[in-house]
C-alpha cells in the first residue's frame, strides 16, 4: 500500500498501481464473506510517528481505495492494541 504522493500536496495518489494489483483479491475475498484486513506502513519513519507526507500515516490511501473496492475502508493507526482489537470485533461478514 505504499504509493507515491503528490510533491506539491503530500496527499494525493499520484500512481496507484499497487492499489490496483490488491483489489481483485480483496473484492473475490469480500464476496465469500471473508473479512480482509490489509497491514502496511508507509515509507520510512525510523520509529517516529508521522502524520502526513511520503513517510507518514495511510491517511490518503484510504479514501482512494475505498474508491477501488467500492466498499468503505476503515484505518487503525498501529498493528496491535486495543484499537485494533476493537476494529476487528466490529468486522462484519464480507
Amino acid at each position: 500500500l505504499n504509493v507515491p504522493l503528490s510533491k506539491e500536496d503530500d496527499v494525493t495518489v499520484t500512481d496507484d498501481t499497487r492499489l490496483r494489483a490488491i483489489v481483485p483479491t480483496a473484492k473475490f475475498l469480500l464476496g465469500k464473506g471473508a473479512n480482509v484486513i490489509l497491514a502496511s506502513h508507509f515509507g520510512r519513519p525510523k520509529g517516529e510517528i508521522i502524520e502526513t507526507g511520503k513517510n507518514g500515516r495511510l491517511n490518503p490511501v484510504v479514501p482512494h481505495l475505498t474508491n477501488l473496492l467500492e466498499t468503505e475502508v476503515k484505518k487503525v493507526d498501529d498493528c496491535m492494541g486495543s484499537e485494533v482489537e476493537e476494529a476487528a470485533s466490529k468486522l462484519t461478514k464480507g
